[in-house]
C-alpha cells in the first residue's frame, strides 16, 4: 500500500472513532454506585407489591370455592391460532373472539388453577387478559376460555424501559404464582405484549404446578430479555433489537445449532459488560451482576436496579424541542375535528415526545398510539405516558423505512399524524418529500394530518411537501399559520386515495 493510501486509510479509521465516540457517549452503560440501603428499599418495594396481590388472592379464594359449571354449548366454526399450544390447550377464534380451549386431560389441573383464584387476581389488577369461562365445549375442550382482546405487539419494536417492565412484571409474577404452589413455565417475551401503555401476560398456558425448579423459566427471561438489557447499555450493537427467541428465527435456529446464555456473542457481552463495572461500579452492583447472569437468580429487585435508566444530558434538549411544538399540536387537533366521526384509531410517527398523542386521546377517546424512531425519545414518551396513566402505547418505530407485516399492523390507524414532517425524521440515505408521503401512506387507513415547517431546501419547502401530498391524499384542510419568528408551517389533512 502506497504511503497515501495508509494516510487515507489511518483518517478513515480515526474518523470512524471519533463517530463511535460521539455515537456511544450518551450510552446507558455508566458507573453505578448503590448500597445495601437501595437494595433493601427496593426489594421492600416489591415485595410489598407481591404481598398484596398474594392477599388478595386469598381472599378471592376463600370467597371462590366453587366451579363455574362446564359447558352446554358446542363451538364449531373456530379457527385455530397455533397447533402447537401447551399441555393446557390451544388459543382459538371465532367472529372475532379469542378464546383458549382446556383439553380434556388437563382440565383437573386447570380446576385447581381456577379456584385458587390466581387468573381472576391478576387479571384484576391488569397482568394478564382478562378471562372467564364460557358456555361452549367441544369434545376436545370441555372446558372453553374466553380472553379479552389485547394489542399484541413484538419486542423488537419496545424501547429500553419497557423490556425492562416486562421482566420485572415476569418475575412478580412468578413471585406471586408460587405462594399458591404454581409457576411459570415459559420466561421468555414472546409471552408478554403492550396493551394500553402497560405490560400483560398473554400466556395462560404457562402457569403450571410448581415442582421447585425454576431454572427454566430464569433462563429463558435471562436470554431473552435481560441480555437485550445488557446489550443496550453496550450499545453498539444490533442484538439489542432482535427478537432472538421467535418462531420466525426457526429458519436460523437449526439443529445442530444450539443458542443459549453460552452461545459466544453473549458470553463476549457479558464479560465486557463485566469488565467495565468492576472496574467502575460498586462492590454490590457487580455481586448482583454475578447473581443473575452467572448463578441465575433473578429476582424483580435485582432487575430494577441493574438496569435503572440514568438521566442523559440529551432529555433536556428532547423535551425543549416537543414544547415547541404547541401550536402544530393546536392546529391539528382543530384539523382532525372535521373529520373525527371517521375515525377509531390514530398513530402519532412525529417524535413529539407523545404530547400530540396525548392531546388527541384526550381530546377524541380514540385508541392512540405513540410511536417514536429514537431510543430516547421513545424511552422519554413511554415513562411520561406511564406516570400520567395515559393508556397509549408506545413503539419505537421509524416509518420511513420497510418493516414486516406484523410490525405494520401494530402502528397501522385509520388516522396517521406527524408534526415537521421534513425535519423531525431520521434517514440514512439521499431522500426526498415523497417519500415520507408514501411512508406515511402505507402505514395509514383512511386520512393523514401533517404539518410541514418552511424549509431553505427548495426540494422541501411547503409548496414540495403539498405537491407530494396529493399525490397519496385527497386534501381535505389545508392551513398555513405563523410558528413566531417571521417562520411560517402549512398543515395539510387528507383522505387516502383508493
Amino acid at each position: 500500500m502506497s504511503k497515501t493510501g495508509i494516510k487515507e486509510f489511518l483518517v478513515y479509521k480515526l474518523k470512524q472513532r471519533v463517530h463511535l465516540y460521539r455515537k456511544l457517549k450518551n450510552r446507558k452503560l455508566c458507573p453505578r454506585w448503590i448500597s445495601y440501603k437501595t437494595l433493601k428499599a427496593e426489594r421492600y418495594k416489591f415485595e410489598s407489591l407481591a404481598g398484596r396481590l398474594i392477599d388478595e388472592i386469598k381472599d378471592f379464594h376463600l370467597s371462590n370455592s366453587l366451579m363455574a359449571t362446564r359447558g352446554t354449548i358446542k363451538l364449531s366454526d373456530f379457527h385455530i391460532l397455533s397447533y402447537n399450544g401447551d399441555f393446557l390447550g390451544k388459543v382459538i377464534e371465532k367472529d372475532g373472539h379469542i378464546y383458549r380451549g382446556i383439553y380434556r386431560e388437563s382440565c383437573t389441573y386447570f380446576e385447581k388453577l381456577w379456584t385458587s383464584g390466581i387468573l381472576q387476581v391478576l387479571a384484576r389488577n391488569g397482568y394478564i387478559p382478562e378471562t372467564s369461562i364460557t358456555d361452549y365445549f367441544t369434545e376436545e375442550y370441555p372446558i372453553i376460555l374466553e380472553h379479552q382482546g389485547v394489542s399484541i405487539s413484538s419486542s423488537k419494536m419496545w424501547n429500553y424501559e419497557m423490556i425492562k417492565d416486562a421482566c420485572v412484571m415476569m418475575c412478580l409474577i412468578q413471585r406471586v404464582c408460587r405462594a399458591f404452589g404454581f409457576k411459570l413455565h415459559d420466561g421468555h417475551l414472546n409471552n408478554i405484549t403492550f396493551h394500553n401503555g402497560r405490560c400483560v401476560f398473554i400466556d395462560i398456558g404457562s402457569f403450571v404446578p410448581d415442582d421447585g425448579f425454576c431454572l427454566g423459566q430464569s433462563l429463558g427471561l435471562i436470554f431473552a430479555g435481560l441480555y437485550r438489557l445488557l446489550f443496550w447499555n453496550l450499545d453498539n450493537s444490533i442484538l439489542k433489537r432482535i427478537q432472538v427467541y421467535d418462531e420466525k428465527n426457526n429458519e436460523i435456529w437449526i439443529s445442530p445449532m444450539y443458542y443459549d446464555t453460552d452461545t459466544f456473542e453473549y458470553k463476549h457481552m457479558r464479560s465486557k459488560f463485566m469488565r467495565y463495572h468492576i472496574f467502575h461500579s460498586a462492590p454490590l452492583y457487580n455481586l448482583l451482576i454475578q447473581k443473575v447472569f452467572y448463578l441465575y437468580d433473578v429476582r424483580p429487585e435485582y432487575i430494577s436496579i441493574l438496569f435503572k435508566n440514568k438521566k442523559s444530558r440529551e432529555e433536556k434538549q428532547f423535551s425543549n424541542t416537543a414544547k415547541k411544538a404547541d401550536r402544530d399540536i393546536k392546529e391539528v387537533i382543530a384539523g382532525i375535528g372535521k373529520i373525527i366521526p371517521d375515525i377509531e384509531s390514530c398513530t402519532d410517527i412525529g417524535g413529539n415526545l407523545g404530547y400530540l398523542a396525548e392531546a388527541v386521546y384526550h381530546e377524541f377517546k380514540v385508541r392512540v398510539v405513540a410511536a417514536d424512531y429514537r431510543d430516547l425519545g421513545s424511552e422519554m414518551t413511554y415513562r411520561r405516558l406511564k406516570e400520567k396513566h395515559i393508556p397509549i402505547n408506545t413503539f419505537l418505530y421509524n416509518y420511513i423505512y420497510g418493516s414486516d407485516e406484523e410490525s405494520r399492523k401494530c402502528v397501522m390507524a385509520d388516522l396517521i399524524t406527524a408534526i415537521d414532517i421534513t425535519n423531525n425524521v431520521e434517514i440514512y440515505q439521499a431522500w426526498k418529500v415523497d417519500s415520507l408521503i408514501n411512508s406515511i401512506s402505507k402505514i395509514s387507513k383512511k386520512y393523514s394530518c401533517i404539518t410541514c415547517h418552511e424549509n431553505q431546501d427548495p426540494t422541501k419547502s411547503l409548496s414540495a411537501v403539498r405537491d407530494a401530498f396529493v399525490n397519496f391524499f385527497d386534501i381535505c384542510c389545508e392551513k398555513q399559520f405563523d410558528l413566531g419568528e417571521g417562520k411560517k408551517a402549512l398543515l395539510l389533512l387528507g383522505k387516502k386515495r383508493p
